[in-house]
């Protein structure tokens, strides 16, 4: 017999991060966490307990009442929430088996429904065929592919492009030691027209100066990016136009994992090594030289190559996103 019900707000942390490394001890791809880590992601991703599902064994109320299994789920809005995001979901080996992920979720569904939630959002890997199963069963639909990229990046050779390549010389960077007002606006509201999934014309554009903003999957967006700046572990560079003084892009990196959130370059200033300085210059605050930038959206080949290309991260992953509409 399982119990499937909210976690609530005073779940055992060391316990929450047992099970997780249980359940992903044979994952496709590594992934471990520590109390620490794990806790960071609970604050920096937004993820709400009194969202989130556990699934124990044993009827409710029993002593042996032990964690089997998780959905951590964020909420759009803490207080009213439309939409919420699966952070990360497990399951321990020994309790697979039971469909207890599709359980959790369906059981749940009119909860949140009730709440006026209208949908729960996820990312999945494409090379996980039973994962993407288990959410199709949910009800799940793919939205949208979105690939990744690791390695080590190349300072010096970043350098000899920059001296090479010269004509920038209006751009200076600074590192960015408080939110102020503008600089909030700009990473919020520089580009109003954000790509809608549905607009593939304007999204594969080949020209880079009208290619929308990318719509950054959940952990890359601009609230999780203030979060984490606010709480230490996300570093943010701006360039700027010395000229009129005024931002024409910034660099988010967090920088525990050294994880490109976002990088973006407003249409008038690119194709003019802007994104490029950026990085040398923020690669210099670190010792490692290893990068990786999570979830490009197909069709954003401007953004791909210059992971790819430009700075020297091999392809590592894809994965699709997916949405289930309550």
């Amino acid at each position: 017999m399982k119990t499937i019900k909210i976690i609530g707000p005073n779940f055992n942390l060391k316990e929450l991060t047992d099970v997780l490394n249980y359940s992903f001890s044979d994952y496709v791809i590594k992934f471990v966490v520590t109390e620490e880590s794990l806790s960071q992601k609970i604050q920096g991703d937004g993820i709400s307990m009194n969202h989130s599902i556990g699934v124990y064994s044993g009827n409710e109320g029993e002593e042996e009442n032990k964690l089997e299994g998780f959905v951590l789920l964020a909420p759009d809005d803490f207080k009213n929430p439309t939409k919420l995001y699966n952070s990360v979901t497990g399951v321990i080996p020994t309790a697979r088996g039971n469909k207890l992920i599709e359980k959790s979720i369906s059981q749940m569904k009119p909860f949140f429904k009730n709440s006026g939630v209208k949908s729960i959002l996820l990312e999945v890997i494409q090379n996980n065929p039973r994962a993407i199963k288990v959410y199709e069963n949910c009800g799940f639909k793919i939205t949208r592919e979105l690939h990744s990229y690791k390695g080590d990046l190349n300072r010096n050779s970043l350098f000899q492009y920059l001296n090479n390549n010269n004509g920038n010389d209006d751009i200076i960077i600074e590192k960015v030691e408080k939110l102020t007002d503008d600089i909030i606006n700009f990473i919020e509201n520089d580009d109003n027209n954000i790509i809608n999934n549905n607009n593939n014309n304007n999204k594969n554009n080949n020209n880079n100066n009208q290619q929308p903003r990318m719509n950054p999957s959940w952990s890359n967006t601009n609230q999780v990016i203030q979060r984490e700046f606010n709480m230490g572990f996300n570093k943010i560079w701006i360039a700027k136009d010395y000229k009129i003084n005024k931002i024409v892009g910034f660099l988010s990196i967090y920088s525990l994992s050294q994880r490109v959130r976002q990088v973006y370059v407003t249409p008038n200033y690119r194709n003019k090594n802007v994104a490029t300085k950026l990085f040398y210059t923020m690669s210099n605050e670190f010792q490692s030289i290893n990068f990786n930038a999570s979830n490009i959206e197909e069709g954003y080949e401007n953004l791909k190559n210059f992971f790819n290309k430009r700075i020297g991260l091999d392809f590592w992953v894809s994965q699709f996103e997916m949405e289930l509409i309550l």
